[in-house]
């Protein structure tokens, strides 16, 4: 059930990174609809949960359908606060609804007669997409990559990065994402986009985009339009200090090194 549905997902290493401007050229192409990051959110927690199920009653659970059996028999004398229905269909009854919440966006889509859907999720945690991935392997990924400092300067315009330790923990966040993407997500299903090379060669990599995603028409004009956030262009880009330049170039570094 899960298997059969094939969403295009776009993530990064952290916020700052690009991730709504993908979601902006996907939308803007006649055969596709990317939901933003409640949706995601709402994702990873229900197939983690549908996970969770999966590995307390999926094995040595043998006890459950015995109890069960002795109830049904009349047998009521114990202590049976967590009984259940047999534990195989319980699982594939919360698969069912898994499937048909998810299956909601692709029926809604479709509606629209965009039969391409997903949804965006910057900071996606690489294990979650990696789970994604074998619960549903028709799944595609953008996975987009931006320079730290670039990000770190973008942050900050937007009130993240408001000091030395709020900043290490961001370019730590970084770093350990990307060098797990690097373990996890060299495959097939993802594609790896550099943000530098979107912004400096659009065509290039948006006909990349289009043949990857299976997308034609991915309006290119989105490309001169800049959206930083809920405060449009009056977001300012401050220049780094000293100390967080030091601390961006370690973490660069490291990242690289790996």
């Amino acid at each position: 059930m899960l298997a059969d549905l094939a969403p295009i997902l776009i993530a990064s290493p952290i916020q700052r990174s690009g991730t709504t401007l993908l979601q902006r050229l996907l939308c803007s192409a006649p055969d596709a609809l990317i939901f933003g990051e409640t949706c995601a959110n709402d994702l990873n927690m229900l197939l983690g949960l549908l996970m969770q199920k999966r590995g307390m009653y999926g094995r040595n659970d043998g006890w459950r359908g015995a109890q069960l059996q002795r109830v049904l028999q009349g047998e009521v004398n114990e202590w049976i606060p967590d009984l259940m229905p047999d534990t195989n269909g319980y699982l594939q009854q919360f698969e069912v609804a898994v499937t048909n919440f998810l299956g909601h966006f692709a029926a809604f889509a479709r509606q629209h007669d965009r039969p391409h859907w997903g949804m965006k999720l910057p900071g996606w945690n690489v294990s979650q997409l990696d789970q994604i991935l074998r619960m549903m392997p028709k799944t595609r990924i953008l996975f987009i990559v931006r320079d730290l400092e670039a990000c770190v300067r973008s942050a900050k315009a937007v009130n993240f990065c408001q000091d030395l330790e709020s900043t290490r923990q961001f370019a730590e966040f970084w770093k350990m994402n990307l060098q797990n993407a690097h373990r996890s997500l060299k495959r097939p299903e993802v594609l790896w986009i550099q943000y530098h090379t979107l912004t400096s060669y659009p065509e290039e990599t948006i006909q990349r985009i289009e043949q990857f995603a299976g997308l034609r028409e991915i309006d290119r004009s989105v490309m001169k339009h800049r959206v930083r956030g809920y405060q449009g262009e009056n977001l300012k880009l401050t220049e780094l200090l000293m100390e967080e330049k030091k601390l961006i170039r370690e973490f660069e570094a490291a990242a690289s090194a790996y």
